[in-house]
């Protein structure tokens, strides 16, 4: 991967994890017992942040 200044362009990964919200895994793609996601994550959750502002966390 290239060091951003030594004239290479910067590669950024930008993709995002999506699964079900609460409503569509109780209605359609119910989760493995005890393997419900922690934190929200569904695409409407998803598109709606950067609308409000908030920036997506890095791990």
């Amino acid at each position: 991967m290239a060091v951003a200044g030594e004239g290479q362009p910067q590669v950024i990964d930008s993709h995002l994890h999506v699964w079900a919200s609460p409503q569509e895994a109780a209605e359609k793609y119910p989760y493995f017992p005890g393997q419900e996601p922690s934190l929200t994550g569904n695409a409407e959750f998803l598109l709606e942040v950067p609308r409000k502002g908030f920036t997506f966390f890095i791990y």
